[in-house]
């Protein structure tokens, strides 16, 4: 098989691999208020507004204007087109807004889903048609990533092949036409979560539809490093009598996502309501933060580890395991250190030094020092000199002295003079000379 002619320029690789580690940088997420004119009024209808083309207008300035407490937060925002051309008071349009606080910009590009022929109630999203012209312009009005989403659903009889493999190459197709354009697109294939089906059952269609994506992603040639995936968590039914915690619902999600996407991804994006209060005590391997001091963002994502057994850290700032920059653990079992510039200890029974200048003891029955210039006893069962510039004695049966100036004796069963001047007796059997 001869290889393909390249799609893209050394160039275009380098700028979508920039835009899309930007967007997943550590501690970001994506703001989406890509909703539809008619998804949009269930908010607007909740606090008494009218859905006007000028209330929507004033609901996403609301967020877009928001203090400087949620830059560092946001790597991204979708947009609904109508939003991608509005203007907030002072007459800046949106997305200048958005770069303006650090963040990227994003459009919604599909045009909603429709039923597809010969299946039961199974559908497929429209869109393709004309989205290499509007591509090309969303780029010149500032867009640098896109988003469409398919959708499949569980029953006793879907999703069937017909509409896994339909959904998949149309979700290839529209990547390629995306990174033509110099845009990211964030591919998503959500599962539904309508139904009885088991958690069991929702892992196993998550992989394959998952496999399938990237099967068709890389029979349309589309460059992984610049793109991202949007999938959806791993959970039972609605309907499913079994209730399951959300340590079970994190292992099946990580699991499915460690299986099926390529290292090359650079992220991926979990959609997760910022009300939700389950997610928050999920498993530490899928620990999706609830911003607390960004309540203008109804909807964060952030990036995960991809090792069940390896939490992440408790700080946002600090990457996890997909990073190459981050120093993790060559044990699963060793929590990672919440500072990066911390190194983490190679054996899971050595704890973890509390200062990055601190050497950790080689052994693990070793205690550590609590100072860098102490050195740690080479013997387990020596107990460290509360004082650097006391010599620790070779022997473990021999004391250490008291003060830096007494010599230690060679001998374990010579007691050490109390006095730096008196000389040691060479025998213990012998009585020490009087100084006299």
């Amino acid at each position: 098989m001869a290889p393909p002619v390249p799609a893209l320029t050394p160039e275009q690789k380098k700028e979508l691999a920039a835009i899309a580690q930007r967007i997943v940088a550590p501690g970001k997420g994506i703001l989406a208020a890509d909703e539809s004119t008619g998804s949009i009024a269930k908010r607007l209808s909740s606090v008494g507004a009218e859905n006007t083309e000028e209330n929507r207008r004033w609901y996403r300035q609301l967020l877009f204007t928001a203090d400087k407490r949620v830059e560092p937060c946001i790597g991204g925002v979708i947009l609904f087109h109508e939003t991608m051309y509005q203007k907030a008071d002072d007459g800046r349009p949106f997305p200048q807004v958005i770069r303006d606080k650090g963040a990227l910009v994003g459009i919604k590009v599909d045009k909603g889903v429709v039923p597809l022929a010969g299946t039961n109630g199974e559908t497929t999203t429209q869109g393709l048609d004309g989205l290499m012209e509007r591509c090309a312009q969303y780029k010149k009005d500032g867009a640098d990533f896109a988003k469409w989403r398919c959708v499949l659903k569980i029953t006793a009889h879907t999703p069937t092949r017909l509409a896994v493999m339909e959904n998949a190459n149309v979700l290839a197709r529209y990547a390629s036409i995306c990174q033509q354009n110099g845009i990211v697109p964030i591919v998503e294939p959500e599962i539904l979560p309508d139904g009885d089906h088991d958690l069991k059952t929702c892992q196993y269609v998550t992989e394959k539809v998952l496999a399938a994506v990237y099967k068709a992603l890389s029979d349309h040639h589309v460059y992984l490093e610049g793109t991202l995936l949007k999938p959806n968590m791993v959970t039972a039914g609605h309907a499913c009598a079994t209730k399951y915690s959300p340590e079970e619902i994190a292992m099946a999600t990580v699991t499915a996502l460690r299986r099926t996407v390529p290292p090359a991804v650079p992220g991926q994006s979990l959609r997760v309501p910022v009300a939700s209060l389950a997610v928050t005590r999920c498993h530490p391997a899928l620990r999706v933060r609830r911003r607390r001091r960004c309540p203008s963002a109804p909807l964060i994502a952030v990036p995960v580890s991809l090792c069940p057994h390896v939490p992440v850290s408790p700080c946002p700032r600090v990457p996890v395991s997909p990073c190459p920059r981050v120093p993790m653990s060559l044990c699963p079992h060793v929590p990672v250190s919440p500072c990066p510039h911390v190194p983490v200890s190679p054996c899971p029974c050595v704890p973890m030094s509390t200062c990055p200048h601190v050497p950790v003891s080689p052994c693990p029955c070793v205690p550590m020092s609590p100072c860098p210039h102490v050195p740690v006893s080479p013997c387990p069962h020596v107990p460290m000199f509360p004082c650097p510039h006391v010599p620790m004695s070779p022997c473990p049966h021999v004391p250490v002295s008291p003060c830096s100036r007494v010599p230690m004796s060679p001998c374990p069963r010579v007691p050490m003079s109390l006095c730096p001047h008196v000389p040691v007796s060479p025998c213990p059997c012998a009585t020490p000379v009087s100084p006299g």
